[in-house]
């Protein structure tokens, strides 16, 4: 983590859009706000037993963080990709981050249920040039939450 970069940041919490977190940046760590924040920095993936996953903005930047793996983002990389696999039928995915040169910086391969798939919003949504070329100023400014809630929806 560098010097500019905050140790907390408030996000919304994707999976229970009406709670969001204190993400630490530097421990990939998060505890519960007691009330949500007109705005926002970002939206994380809280997960039980694997890495919490955030996608925030800071300083005219976006980051993706995944455990203790950062990724900052710039106008075509890292490219992130959810595909199916195929020998499951479609029922899992694989959501890989693909960084300079097409090499694999991160891969996981998970159950995709009925609900909303963080990973293949999140795919979609970096695969758009506008997403990534104003995302990264408005959200670190602060997006509105219901806004945000609104577009990952």
């Amino acid at each position: 983590m560098s010097e500019d970069t905050p140790p907390l940041i408030s996000v919304l919490d994707f999976r229970r859009r009406r709670m969001s977190v204190r993400w630490n940046v530097s421990t990939s760590s998060w505890t519960v706000l007691e009330e949500t924040p007109a705005r926002v920095h970002g939206i994380a993936l809280i997960r039980p037993t694997l890495p919490a996953v955030c996608l925030y903005a800071y300083a005219q930047q976006m980051f993706l963080q995944i455990g203790a793996a950062q990724f900052v983002f710039d106008a075509n990389e890292p490219q992130l990709l959810c595909e199916p696999e195929w020998l499951s039928g479609g029922l899992r995915r694989i959501f890989s981050v693909k960084a300079a040169g097409g090499r694999t910086a991160f891969s996981e391969r998970y159950w995709a249920y009925s609900g909303p798939d963080f990973f293949s919003v999140l795919a979609r949504q970096c695969a758009e040039p506008q997403w990534r070329s104003t995302s990264p100023a408005l959200w670190s400014a602060g997006i509105d939450s219901a806004q945000l809630r609104q577009s990952w929806a």
